[in-house]
């Protein structure tokens, strides 16, 4: 195996483009307002590397994936392979019981996620304890409804990042 491939057997494929907004916890009640009864669930991601920290050492942006075991709702498991390139996002994963070995955690965050259908168009809605903003991500065209966001256009953010504090560190 390429030291920067990670490959499995994929049993669920996606790609699309994925607009990311970051909005102030202030104005979430109107945001969910706007938004509309939505699907809650609990989200528990543990973000992993090899052990000689080839993918997390990297500036990350375009062409490195993430590599990610995902718990959503205490009970369905996923080993997810993230990655932006360009304007599409595609994410591939597989179902699994438990962490697979060989791979080391370099980050852990649990949040809770409210998904919505807009018009046809997946919109999720995330929130935790451990940032003080809530993220939106609308994967596709976005919604009338919310085309006052403004979106978020630092490629370099995400929550993997936030968490490890290098995006915070590198924005100084």
């Amino acid at each position: 195996m390429n030291k920067r491939d990670v490959s499995f057997e994929v049993t669920q494929h996606f790609s699309h483009k994925e607009r990311r907004y970051i909005v102030s916890t202030r104005l979430l009640d109107s945001v969910r307002h706007t938004l509309g009864a939505g699907r809650n669930y609990e989200v528990h991601t543990t973000y992993l590397d090899t052990p000689e920290r080839t993918w997390s050492g990297l500036t990350m942006g375009e062409n490195h994936p993430k590599i990610r075991f995902r718990i959503y709702d205490g009970k369905d498991s996923f080993l997810e392979k993230k990655l932006h390139v360009g304007s599409e996002t595609t994410k591939e994963r597989i179902a699994v019981k438990c962490m697979p070995e060989g791979l080391v955690v370099v980050g852990e965050i649990t949040y809770s996620r409210t998904e919505y259908t807009i018009e046809g168009v997946r919109v999720t809605l995330d929130t935790s304890d451990a940032f003080s903003f809530c993220i939106i991500e609308i994967k596709g065209r976005v919604p009338e409804p919310l085309r006052f966001l403004r979106p978020f256009e630092d490629k370099r953010f995400s929550k993997w990042r936030f968490i490890t504090a290098q995006w915070k560190s590198e924005r100084k």
